[in-house]
């Protein structure tokens, strides 16, 4: 003898008794999973606001950081950092193209920028990255350790403490020297 209940061969597979969480057509399916990855849930005013301008200005970041920066204030006050590596910030994809030598340039390892990658994408760290750059060229003694200035500026980014608009404005209102 079987303990297997014998099957109605009348019931289809689709009225067939399931748990919810398998129902695709459900909108509720996999929510608690997404919810799970939020450090904090969206209201629902939030969720309906598009993305559109943040991916245009910015790639999507992964928070507000970049919101209110455009290339062409990241171009306004990082213009000791284009000078000394040669190469101008005429769009994301030439801040993208000189990350590399603005990592040599105040000594930032491959392994502490991808870090700030993975918390905080791509483009923001970038700007961080160009922002403590221009920094340290135009006062070589303010920031004395990048990568702890550079890790500071992520973990702000990640408590939404950081506010890179009145960064790049300070650094566009004072003289270069």
């Amino acid at each position: 003898m079987s303990n297997t209940p014998i099957s109605d061969k009348n019931i289809s597979n689709n009225k067939r008794p399931h748990s919810n969480e398998r129902d695709l057509k459900n909108p509720q399916s996999g929510k608690a999973a997404i919810m799970a990855l939020r450090k904090k849930p969206r209201s629902k005013f939030q969720k309906n606001q598009p993305n559109s301008e943040k991916n245009e200005r910015a790639g999507g970041a992964k928070n507000d950081c970049l919101d209110h920066v455009s290339i062409g204030l990241l171009q306004s006050a990082c213009s000791r950092v284009q000078v000394t590596i040669g190469k101008q910030f005429n769009s994301w994809h030439d801040l993208i193209g000189s990350a590399h030598t603005i990592k040599l340039l105040i000594g930032l390892g491959d392994r502490e920028f991808g870090h700030g990658v993975e918390r905080q994408g791509h483009l923001l760290a970038l700007v961080c990255l160009a922002v403590i750059a221009e920094k340290a060229l135009r006062d070589p003694e303010l920031i004395s350790h990048p990568g702890a200035y550079f890790r500071a500026m992520i973990d702000r980014a990640g408590d939404e403490q950081l506010n890179l608009t009145k960064s790049l404005h300070g650094l566009c209102s004072k003289p270069v020297r």
